[in-house]
């Protein structure tokens, strides 16, 4: 809807942010969140392309519960499988900035009352974004929330308990 809010976390090529801005003609406040550089240069050069672009703010940072830097490992064969938890075979360690989605949402001033949709893929880490985040998201009127989960990366049951939170402050699925 026009004027919605969205925002990638993690993006291996910008291909979910050229969905949206296509499918709401460019009239929404885009943010793409990227850690990887690497990853943040392939999704800049696909949203470039698009008529589109203006609506779009970069950023080279990670969100995750914490605030300030953070370990990040980088696997240059398959960028796409980069994140805070070491992943099996090769990959670089990096340090990088993170805030917490709390955080990000008051440095842009997002607009409560607007329609705010949020896509995330961070390898595993969804669950403790969304924990750390209950409170703030509860603050607005619409949020949309769209994830790839990782069930073999979460601690027992910490996914469950993240959308028990959710599903208490009257989140529903579909």
């Amino acid at each position: 809807q026009k004027n919605a809010t969205f925002i990638e976390i993690g993006s291996s090529d910008g291909s979910e942010m050229e969905r949206a801005l296509i499918y709401a003609k460019g009239d929404i406040n885009a943010y793409l969140l990227e850690p990887s550089p690497e990853n943040l240069k392939i999704a800049k050069h696909r949203i470039q392309k698009s008529k589109y672009v203006e609506s779009v703010s970069f950023s080279n940072l990670a969100i995750s519960a914490k605030n300030g830097p953070i370990t990040f490992f980088y696997k240059p064969g398959n960028s796409n499988l980069s994140g805070v938890r070491e992943p099996s075979g090769e990959s670089m360690k990096r340090s990088v900035e993170s805030v917490t989605l709390s955080k990000f949402l008051r440095s842009k001033n997002i607009d409560p009352d607007s329609h705010l949709v949020i896509k995330m893929d961070i390898e595993g880490e969804e669950a403790k974004v969304l924990k750390s985040s209950i409170e703030t998201l509860k603050k607005y009127k619409s949020v949309s929330i769209l994830m790839e989960v990782h069930p073999g990366e979460y601690e027992g049951d910490e996914m469950h308990l993240a959308l028990q939170s959710l599903f208490d402050t009257g989140f529903s699925t579909s």
